[in-house]
């Protein structure tokens, strides 16, 4: 019992930290991914944690561009091999209103150690709005950008760990895509 009101005190913290860390996220021009400035509890952040949100802002960067609206991904086809496959698919584009997290370091154990790990952390997400830009109406919206819907990242959280001295990062549905390799059509 004690364990679960200590996991549900912990759960409103971090998401307490991360809604006010909104306020104070990176990202000076506006054009880069918004890395909050404090770790995920307030606490200042290490050096480690600054490599680590960097590898994470640039891992994000390497799917994700932005323009006016927002931060979009381009999707592309594939075979059920996994191998991109010629043509253009239904669901063009994701887009993000803005993309922001915080860092929140985790302990390391004895076997993290053993392995040759010396950081381990989360990325943790803030929620924002996201549509999706169809090339043809479907049951699911029209031709072309769909509304705006309540954000999907809520409780998006990535591992990131340094391990023999190179970052690794958890796999997620925000790498599928790639940079957008034309212009982004304006959305309403």
């Amino acid at each position: 019992m004690h364990i679960n009101r200590l996991s549900v005190c912990v759960g409103v913290a971090y998401l307490a930290l991360t809604l006010a860390a909104l306020t104070g996220c990176g990202g000076a021009n506006g054009d880069d991914v918004q890395v909050a400035d404090t770790r995920a509890d307030g606490s200042k952040m290490t050096s480690d944690d600054k490599a680590a949100a960097e590898f994470v802002r640039g891992k994000v960067e390497e799917h994700w561009g932005k323009g006016p609206d927002g931060w979009t991904t381009q999707f592309q086809q594939h075979n059920v091999f996994g191998q991109v496959m010629e043509g253009t698919p239904t669901v063009l584009y994701k887009q993000y209103r803005r993309l922001s997290f915080s860092v929140a370091p985790e302990t390391l154990t004895e076997t993290m150690k053993l392995n040759g790990s010396d950081y381990r952390g989360v990325a943790v997400f803030t929620d924002s709005p996201h549509r999706y830009f169809q090339t043809e109406a479907t049951y699911e919206g029209p031709q072309g950008w769909g509304n705006w819907k309540e954000g999907d990242m809520a409780f998006k959280r990535l591992a990131i760990e340094r391990r023999n001295g190179n970052w690794l990062i958890s796999d997620d549905d925000l790498f599928n895509g790639i940079k957008p390799t034309a212009a982004v059509p304006a959305g309403k």
